[in-house]
């Protein structure tokens, strides 16, 4: 009963990743339908900026954006045994751009704390004609006329909670960086976007806030152990290529992944719905360990991160969906108890 339960489980999901995998599925066509005021609006920005604009590359990754914080908007929603509301469908809408442009400004444009926090404050009005910069306030400036105003305090906590710690992730570009710093690092990068993008919904009990800043801690280190080549060629230091090994690597990734879960049983939400929240990670976790494996195997069957990056960007990725992966996970998968 427990397999027949979770393949139900699985194909449920499987269902929805088609769909949001796709831009021509059904999630990519609701947020064209749904948030195409201010896709306009931003498009007709960037056409005006002097300087600061965006790419049309750029604006397609911000409608992922879009899709993937809406996914995790639902799963918020599931855990209170209800659906999301259209106002709280354009409200995760909203919140990608606000996170991708966030990076944009970081990463690209070198904004420091404290013109970030400057440009958070939701009466602050720009007199500059940077195309990002405007559109970034476009969308912050909507997330917050489209939040309930009880949530406001706690999610500009949070906004800014999350901006110091992007601006803190400079740090693993120092091959000497700490393993204390780094897990510390690595841990607020991910639990506070988990926390932003739950503080948008409702007010949270610490319990949750504990629970949600564990579940973004396990997301980042999954990112990281994804990414290995990437970080790697960039020279990013991370929880993944820190460690000796790759029986190391899965060890972290599971380690973190019950700290999650025990942190979640906590919240006083039904049972059932908790599992049903912690399965859809178990999937995750499970599909990492296998691009691992795979990485393993492009390595000769021993991995080590100096084989790894000598394999040209081709050869070093991975094909997710494959019978392979299918023969690797679904055991996995299917014997997953709570």
């Amino acid at each position: 009963m427990s397999r027949l339960h979770n393949l139900r489980r699985l194909t449920r999901l499987a269902k929805t990743v088609f769909h949001a995998n796709r831009e021509a599925g059904n999630y990519h066509k609701l947020v064209q339908r749904e948030a195409a005021e201010i896709i306009a609006q931003s498009k007709a920005i960037n056409d005006q900026a002097n300087e600061g604009k965006l790419s049309d590359r750029m604006f397609k990754k911000l409608q992922w954006y879009m899709v993937t914080h809406l996914l995790m908007g639902e799963m918020f929603a599931d855990l209170e045994g209800r659906k999301l509301t259209k106002a709280e469908q354009l409200r995760y809408m909203i919140l990608g751009p606000v996170l991708g442009l966030s990076d944009i400004l970081i990463d690209d444009f070198k904004f420091d704390e404290s013109q970030i926090n400057q440009l958070l404050q939701s009466d602050y009005q720009s007199v500059s004609n940077h195309g990002v910069e405007q559109i970034f306030q476009l969308y912050n400036s909507a997330l917050y006329e489209n939040t309930p105003r009880e949530c406001h305090a706690h999610l500009t906590k949070v906004f800014k909670d999350f901006h110091k710690s992007q601006i803190d992730s400079g740090q693993q570009f120092d091959p000497n960086i700490s393993p204390e710093e780094l897990e510390r690092v690595i841990m607020e990068k991910g639990g506070t976007s988990v926390l932003l993008c739950r503080a948008i919904l409702s007010p949270m009990t610490k319990v949750e806030e504990r629970a949600y800043y564990q579940v973004g801690g396990l997301m980042q280190k999954m990112n990281d152990a994804v990414d290995l080549y990437k970080d790697g060629k960039e020279g990013i230091v991370t929880s993944a290529n820190s460690l000796p090994d790759m029986p190391s690597m899965i060890t972290q990734l599971n380690a973190q992944k019950e700290a999650a879960f025990a942190a979640l049983r906590q919240m006083n939400f039904p049972a059932a719905r908790i599992d049903d929240f912690m399965f859809v990670f178990h999937i995750y976790v499970v599909s990492v360990e296998f691009k691992l494996d795979e990485y393993r195997r492009k390595c000769g069957g021993t991995f080590t991160m100096e084989k790894y990056l000598n394999l040209d960007k081709k050869t070093a990725a991975s094909q997710p969906f494959s019978i392979r992966s299918g023969h690797f996970s679904l055991w996995k998968i299917l014997n997953y108890v709570p």
